[in-house]
């Protein structure tokens, strides 16, 4: 007689097929909410150390630079500050991801989490640019690190430990970075890094510099030093609040729309019309920004960073999921994405518009424009990856 199928049989066998199970929240176990809570922690304070250099660097440079020192100094050490921390966290990153793959995602995670924490420590006790540069080159790689790490392990989380399962079977294959150049996953691996450094190069070539565009508008600019400050705080919170909201649409969006690249549009196209309105119109008249369209390019920007948290893991194979999410993350989105930060401070003075301010404003607007228009024809060659199953 032929046993009828049970519930347990049905999962099993969706696991083996590689079919991720339906996974309610109210089921987790205490470990299960512990990982989660421990990522999303994580992911706070990636994003608290990444964009509060944002509202520091302006006052920061002004206490350690010299006086003497003139606009074109200023704008160097901004550049500076914003990419060279960017490239050391892409090449450790790149080295982590291999070593997650390798030793195991909880171990790296750890050793992330206590390497950024320290350095963002030190940093209040800085007093030159060269110290302060050291330590932020140590936040951005523990932090670039880290989203590699939570992000492999979230994925695996509801699948059983499948690294740490196929490691004791002796069937995990040895991670390779040749591995992402072969036929199989040449054009993903390509692809992803340079629309991830699309993503990038918008919210470092056009978000981070907001905080120094606004003091120089006209409704800012007439107001007292610390009454300034708290303005582009102000500010600076609303393209934060855009940013969340960005986060928890992408969040929602991601389950009702199975088109990986359609989902990814529906953020690009808009874009590009409102940064325009937001950058050029501001510069061109010397009137202040729109607190709305700061508030609609964060979430614009920053929900792409959710978006390949979600795509990534799809995409590779548990054996090569660091690898490849490190090499997008960090070659793509660290290295090649923020190095539009050194790009805008050095257009500054060949931009029209009379004032430091206006000036921004151009270069801002023009590089977070073409990282937009780049990202968005890059998405017509982006793999749709299957949603039913994780690469095993």
């Amino acid at each position: 007689m032929t046993r009828a199928p049970s519930s347990s049989d049905a999962t099993e066998t969706a696991q083996a097929q590689g079919a991720l199970p339906k996974v309610k929240i109210w089921h987790l176990t205490a470990t299960e909410w512990l990982i989660c809570g421990v990522a999303c922690i994580g992911f706070a304070f990636d994003t608290y150390t990444l964009l509060v250099l944002t509202l520091i660097v302006r006052p920061s440079l002004t206490e350690m630079l010299p006086a003497s020192a003139g606009p074109a100094v200023f704008n160097q050490w901004v550049g500076i500050l914003f990419y060279i921390p960017a490239i050391a966290g892409g090449v450790f990153g790149l080295l982590g991801g291999y070593l997650i793959d390798l030793l195991g995602r909880r171990r790296i995670l750890m050793w992330s989490i206590l390497l950024y924490g320290a350095c963002t420590f030190a940093t209040a006790y800085v007093t030159s640019p060269g110290q302060f540069l050291l330590l932020r080159c140590g936040t951005f790689i523990g932090v670039s690190v880290e989203f590699v790490a939570a992000t492999a392990w979230l994925a695996e989380l509801f699948t059983s430990p499948i690294w740490k399962r196929k490691r004791a079977e002796g069937t995990l294959k040895r991670p390779s970075f040749a591995e992402l150049f072969r036929p199989a996953f040449r054009k993903t691996a390509l692809i992803t890094c340079l629309m991830m450094a699309c993503s990038y190069a918008g919210s470092f070539g056009m978000l981070q510099h907001f905080a120094r565009i606004i003091p120089g508008t006209p409704g800012v600019r007439v107001l007292p030093v610390a009454a300034q400050e708290q303005r582009v705080g102000a500010l600076q919170g609303v393209q934060e609040m855009g940013g969340l909201a960005g986060r928890f649409l992408m969040a929602f969006l991601a389950v009702h729309i199975l088109s990986r690249r359609r989902l990814l549009r529906l953020f690009q196209i808009p874009a590009l019309i409102v940064i325009p309105l937001v950058m050029f119109l501001p510069a061109m008249r010397d009137r202040d920004m729109s607190t709305v369209g700061i508030f609609a390019l964060g979430l614009l920007t920053v929900a792409q960073f959710s978006y390949w948290g979600n795509y990534l893991p799809l995409v590779y194979p548990t054996y090569l999921r660091g690898t490849g999410e490190a090499f997008a993350a960090n070659i793509g989105g660290r290295m090649l994405g923020t190095s539009a930060a050194l790009l805008v401070t050095s257009m500054v003075q060949f931009m029209p518009g009379g004032t430091a301010s206006r000036q921004l404003g151009y270069a801002a607007g023009i590089v977070g424009l073409l990282s937009y228009v780049a990202g968005f024809v890059a998405s017509f060659w982006l793999p749709e990856p299957s949603l039913e199953s994780t690469p095993d």
